[in-house]
């Protein structure tokens, strides 16, 4: 459901060096289950708060190959997520990512966030 989702701001391209972006959170937005590949991700909650759901990669042999085009989709009906963990970042709070499946889920407020991606192009409208 669109008015489900968080807005995806991009405020910088950094010589195409890394992508800054802002991060608008709802009442009750959060994002699909996702990873980061290989980019590095540093995060700074401006205002609000986060929760962040992390899940260990399935580890069926069906999955090893990941990076082959097989959709996380396809994945999960062979074999579920397992949580892994539980972040809640307030007010000024970091954190960084790196590759590992993810879930940002909003808590009962709005939220503002600054993402800064280095080896990611990210497609959003300015």
């Amino acid at each position: 459901m669109a008015g489900d989702r968080y807005t995806r701001n991009l405020v910088d391209t950094g010589n195409d060096r890394f992508n800054l972006m802002a991060l608008c959170w709802g009442e009750g937005h959060g994002s699909s289950v996702h990873d980061h590949s290989d980019a590095h991700c540093f995060v700074k909650v401006l205002d609000g708060q986060l929760k962040e759901t992390m899940y260990d990669w399935p580890t069926s042999s069906r999955t090893q190959s990941a990076g082959d085009g097989t959709d996380l989709d396809e994945i999960l009906e062979f074999e579920p997520l397992r949580e892994a963990g539980v972040n809640y970042y307030d007010k000024d709070g970091v954190t960084y990512i790196n590759g590992s499946l993810r879930e940002t889920l909003f808590l009962n407020h709005w939220a503002f966030s600054c993402y800064t991606f280095i080896g990611m192009k990210l497609h959003c409208d300015k």
